[in-house]
């Protein structure tokens, strides 16, 4: 594979206005998530992926018109009852030198339910990584950054979501590299929670969850 030229990649994502740039990373962290304990392995995922796919193509070709629309975008999501128009995603953030990718993962989607929940597209809402990542998946589960131990899988974050929740940015404030939980002292009244959380396996209930209730 010839090496890619990052200087040609982020022109073509001005232009198609892309709000992000590519960068070569200091260093290989970024990729953090593992399959949980009851999890399928990397491998295991791949093969039943192509046969859902497959199945998913064979069941596209005869069926009717699918329940979902063909895109959508909700950077840019159309007024649509009971939604009116906006971006309902926050901004894109760097988890940096570490492997804490499950963390920013999962609370982009819970900032953009709650944004979609509220139907306010400019709700000023930035949950904090550091508290998902260090407070839980390295002080309750021994996840790490990098390592034998590094990563987190997304079952767990989102249960911790649930319950105790997570605590807004300024509570504790992200910075990367493995390190202790140190929140706010009020930081009990500054929580946010998820009602519940569900998998999907299906991949038409795939799309229809991501057309019709968001990230």
């Amino acid at each position: 594979m010839p090496a890619l030229n990052l200087t040609e990649l982020n022109a073509a994502l001005r232009n198609v206005g892309a709000r992000w740039e590519a960068a070569q990373p200091a260093e290989q962290h970024l990729l953090g998530y593992v399959p949980g304990p009851e999890d399928h392995s990397f491998e295991e995922r791949e093969h039943l992926s192509r046969a859902s796919y497959t199945r998913f193509m064979a069941m596209a070709a005869a069926a009717a018109a699918p329940p979902y629309p063909p895109a959508i975008d909700w950077r840019h999501f159309p007024a649509h009852a009971p939604l009116p128009a906006g971006d309902y995603v926050t901004p894109v953030r760097d988890q940096k030198t570490c492997g804490s990718c499950v963390a920013f993962g999962t609370l982009a989607a819970f900032e953009s339910a709650i944004r979609i929940h509220d139907k306010n597209p400019a709700k000023a809402v930035d949950l904090s990584e550091a508290d998902l990542f260090y407070c839980h998946a390295e002080a309750e589960h021994g996840r790490h950054c990098s390592g034998p131990s590094g990563g987190w899988w997304p079952d767990a974050a989102l249960a911790c979501c649930q319950n105790p929740g997570v605590v807004d940015e300024p509570c504790f404030p992200y910075t990367p590299g493995d390190q202790p939980c140190k929140k706010c002292t009020d930081w009990k009244k500054r929580l946010t929670k998820i009602a519940k959380w569900q998998k999907i396996t299906s991949t038409t209930a795939m799309k229809q969850w991501l057309a019709t209730r968001g990230p």
